[in-house]
This record gives structure tokens, sequence and C-alpha cells, in this order.
């Protein structure tokens, strides 16, 4: 707690004292729908349609800049780094921790030493002007969906018939910046795209004899890229060996991913204590996104050269996100939750919830010829619980694991990257007692303790033994007092 030894000072020397983000980001949204059914008599029970219209429009904007002491030199890194005392008072001052066991620690008003003791110069660099961008979406749809109530023989069979007309106006603003030039080189640049979906849906459930159910989906789908990718902005430059124009940024003529879906599923039930299920799916991508290089139209950029360099040809290569073809994803799903009086009556109040996944995908999310999985998707996921209910005593714990997967996660500068992540196996447990009867009548408490064997989260450079992080995160205990009255 000695503000003589308190300094602030490049550190690192790195040649600046700081470094700050204004991240600014606006998301607006609107949306009216006008809805309207019918009641029907026959196969089809009732038919509700309608028109809704919804817009978005998301800008970002992140201004950066090197904070430099005032006291700082002119000259830089060719002198030694500058240094301040913070003054005491108003911006610094000792703060008593006690009950922690330290007699104290120095505080400071961050924003304010910022604006007395610091001067901001703006950093121009072509990806911070890239993140200044503008993307707006119009989205018009019509819709239709007919309910079915009917019987095929005796057995009923329900579900529901429909059609969505979706008509897609998106746009975007931004920056075209010119390489080794983000201030005077800099244009505005724009662009965008208008397209239709029709996507007709099929839901149904016959119910057979014995408490059985088959559902059947058919489908087409749609999903729209990310507006971040959807971006007008762009880097460009014009080699001066090769005389051929390059590139790299979002893509305003995105179109969404598409994909056909089929689904299909038994289940069985016992009464209202127990069902077992069985499902198969099958997603068919007619289109899907992922980052490549592909031929642009240069013409109307500006020579960044001045004209030193004659480009061979206004068409050069340009790395972003683009839309791929074909590819399927495919599986099945086995679930059932059992409680175990069913078998024996000794174990009354005890049960088990069982789930387990098994999926393959042949989408290339990186394009034709890569080899990394979709991200987020692991082969096997399993989750499963074991339970005890009964006397006002709760107790279960539940065990969930996946195989190894691709994440898609927060890197340098906040920018996505993909990481293999290893598979998974995390416990948690939970006990509870209610009383249910004498003075503590409406009281519960709860314990709780998630990942109870602290497994780590770790991930990998591409093969298993080359270990990349290895972060144990600890285990958790909840524990919680409820009353009711």
């Amino acid at each position: 707690a000695d503000p003589n030894i308190i300094k602030l000072v490049d550190s690192g020397g790195w040649g600046q004292d700081g470094y700050i983000k204004y991240l600014n980001v606006k998301d607006e949204a609107s949306a009216f729908k006008l809805t309207g059914k019918k009641d029907l008599e026959g196969v089809f029970s009732s038919i509700d349609f309608g028109l809704n219209y919804a817009t978005r429009k998301k800008s970002k904007d992140v201004p950066e800049y090197f904070v430099n002491l005032k006291t700082r030199p002119a000259s830089g890194n060719s002198t030694p780094p500058a240094s301040a005392s913070v003054p005491t008072g108003s911006l610094l001052s000792p703060s008593n921790i006690g009950f922690v066991g330290m007699p104290g620690i120095l505080a400071y008003d961050i924003q304010a030493v910022v604006d007395q003791l610091y001067t901001l110069k703006p950093n121009f660099n072509k990806d911070i002007t890239n993140k200044n961008w503008v993307v707006e979406e119009k989205v018009v749809t019509a819709f239709a969906k007919a309910d079915i109530d009917t019987l095929v023989g005796d057995m009923p069979l329900r579900g529901n018939i429909g059609l969505q007309i979706i008509n897609t106006d998106q746009s975007s603003r931004a920056f075209a910046v010119a390489d080794g030039n983000a201030v005077s080189g800099v244009t505005g640049i724009s662009g965008g795209k208008k397209y239709t979906d029709y996507l007709p849906s099929l839901n149904l459930a016959l119910s057979l004899p014995a408490e059985q159910t088959v559902r059947l989906g058919l489908a087409q789908t749609m999903t729209r890229a990310r507006l971040d990718q959807m971006r007008a902005s762009s880097n460009f430059s014009l080699g001066v060996t090769n005389r051929q124009w390059s590139g790299d940024g979002g893509n305003p003529n995105l179109d969404p991913f598409r994909a056909n879906v089929f689904d299909l599923a038994y289940e069985k039930y016992f009464g209202n204590k127990a069902y077992i299920a069985a499902a198969y799916f099958y997603k068919d991508l007619k289109s899907y996104i992922y980052q490549d290089k592909i031929a642009k139209d240069f013409t109307g950029f500006p020579n960044p050269t001045n004209g030193a360099v004659t480009p061979i040809s206004n068409i050069g290569t340009f790395d972003t996100p683009t839309n791929g073809k074909g590819g399927n994803m495919k599986g099945i799903e086995l679930s059932a939750s059992v409680p175990l009086n069913l078998i024996t009556p000794v174990l009354d109040g005890f049960g088990v919830v069982v789930s387990h996944s098994d999926t393959d995908s042949s989408i290339k999310p990186n394009g034709p010829g890569n080899s990394q999985p979709l991200p987020g998707l692991s082969k096997r996921v399993t989750n499963l619980t074991a339970y005890y209910e009964k006397y006002g005593f709760s107790a279960r714990i539940s065990n969930r694991s996946r195989s190894d997967f691709v994440g898609e996660v927060a890197g340098f500068g906040a920018d996505r990257e993909f990481v293999y992540v290893r598979g998974e196996n995390i416990t948690d447990v939970q006990l509870g007692y209610s009383f249910d009867a004498g003075m503590f009548k409406g009281l519960s408490v709860l314990l709780q303790m998630n990942n109870l064997d602290n497994t780590p989260y770790r991930t990998y450079e591409g093969v298993k033994d080359k270990p990349k992080v290895y972060s144990s995160y600890g285990r958790t205990v909840l524990f919680g007092v409820n009353y009711k009255f």
C-alpha cells in the first residue's frame, strides 16, 4: 500500500504504454406478423396462414488506440521507457481489505488516470478498419399450415403439412482498404443479394396399439449466414512482381445453408411412467458456408500502387466465406426413461434416464479436400442419469460424455478460430430433501456438485499427441434452502 512504488510504465518495452479498443455494436430488430386461422372438417382439422415481415440491422465500429504516457518522448523505442507516478488523493487511494487478511491495497480510477496521464494515438490498420461495417436484412415470410387429425383404419393419425415462402433482401456497407494504406487508401464499398426460398414440411404421428407411436418428418430448411460473414469489408493489394489482384474479407452475396431433412422415430410408452424411443435422422445439405479463395472482379478498386504496376487482369483471388455444395449428416438416437419398480417393487423410487446418439457427416466445412469435421459435432454423445425419489428424499447422479470435436472459440483479438477439443466425461451429483410434514413443512434443502471428478478442458494441434491447452476448472458445490408458505 505504498504509493511511492506504484509506477505506470511500458513494462514490456513494446514502445507503447497500453492499448484500448472501444467496441461499439448496435443491433436493431423489428417485426410485424399477421395471422389467421380457419377450422375445417375432414382430414384437415384447421389451417393457419399469415404473413411475417422482419428487419434487422447490425452495425459494428471498433476504433483502437495506442495509449502513451504524456511523459513519453516522441522518439518512442529509441529512448528508455517512460514512467509516471499516479497522484495520490482523488486518483490513487488505499483500500482496506483486512477481511481477507491483507492490510490494504492501492486502488485507482482507471478511466480518470487515462484521461489525465495518457494520450491516445489512433491505430490505422486494415484489419481494424474492416471491423467497421453495417449489415441489414429484410425478410418477408408467407406461410400456411394445415393440421391433420384423422384415422388410418382405426389408428389415429395426427400432424401437419405446411409451406413457407421466404424472400430475403440482405445488404452491407463497409470499407475496402488498400494493403499498407489504411489512411488514404480507404474506399466505401457495398453489396448485397435478394433470394427466395420455398420450404415445404410434413410432420406425421401415427398412434399404434399398445401405446406405440411412429413419427415421420420431412422438410426443406434454411439457415442464414452469420452477420459478420455477410459484411462487405475488403482488404486488397496488387502484387508488384506477379501484377495480380488479391484480397480478403466478407461476402454480402452469401446464400444460406439449405438442406433436405428426413426424420423417423419410434416411441413405446408404459402408461405415464416410462418410455423407450429410437430415432433416425438424415440431413442432405444442398449448400453450406466455408472459407475459400474465389475469383473476384476488382474493377473499380483504386490502384494501390498509384499506377506504378499495371495488373494483368482485373480478375484476382479473394479469401472469403463462400458457398459449398453437397454432403450429408445422418445418425441414430436412442433414449429411455425407466423407473425400476417396473422390474421389481424392491426398487421403488429408483430409476434411470439415458440417451445416446451416433452421428456421421460427409460435409466438408472448409471445402473439398479438407478433412476437418463440422465444428461442434461429436460422433458419439451419451447422457446417463440414475435417480432415487421417495419419502421426500431425492438423489441423482448424471454423467454426460462426448467424443472429440472441433470447437469454435474466441482467439487472438477476439477473432474466431477453430481448435481440436478432446472428448470429455463429466459427472454431476444432486441431493435433496423436502419436509412434507411437521414444524419444518414447506422447507427443502438441495446440495449440488458439478464436475465432480474435475474433468479438464483439453485441446490439441490436429493430432492427440500434440497437446495445446490443458485447463482444470475444479468442481462447483452449491447449497440451497427453499421455503414455501
